[in-house]
């Protein structure tokens, strides 16, 4: 950095290094690229850092670019879902099947609901419950983060689902 370059590429440059390490390098890495005009290349398997750094991401498996995203089409393309529970989950369950929602129940006895209008608008699916005397206790949208978004795309390439 001493030369003043265009370009900086960085393998696992936070690699090791201690929480006040890490914000002080993506403070200096954001400053080159905002205020320098320092095109950055970053290498990393701490995706979540990513996140707080990148504009534009690639995903490579096996050697070969299988994917290049802007971050903001990436949030579009993170999966979101709603968790629910209540009092009583088989009355809550219902009324939402009746109002046409596609309704699964996981393992820890909560209510899931993938569908965008479900998770887009939640406030219109609480006022429903609470309508229907069930109301939710609890009431999460849980959106997919990097990590979950890598191994999806990666099982894609690889034929799994």
């Amino acid at each position: 950095m001493i030369h003043n370059p265009d370009i900086l590429i960085l393998d696992e440059p936070i690699n090791g290094l201690d929480p006040a390490g890490v914000v002080e390098t993506r403070n200096m890495l954001l400053d080159l690229s905002k205020n320098f005009g320092v095109t950055v290349f970053l290498s990393s398997h701490l995706l979540e850092e990513l996140v707080k750094l990148a504009d534009r991401i690639g995903i490579i498996h096996e050697g070969n670019l299988v994917q290049e995203i802007k971050m903001a089409q990436l949030e579009q393309s993170l999966r979101k879902h709603l968790i629910l529970s209540g009092r009583d989950i088989i009355a809550m369950k219902s009324v939402l099947s009746d109002y046409g929602y596609h309704v699964e129940e996981n393992t820890d006895g909560h209510l899931i609901l993938s569908e965008a209008h479900a998770t887009q608008q939640p406030e219109k699916l609480n006022e429903l419950l609470v309508r229907s005397g069930q109301p939710p206790t609890q009431l999460n949208i849980v959106v997919e983060d990097l990590e979950g978004y890598f191994l999806r795309t990666i099982q894609g390439v690889r034929g799994e689902y």
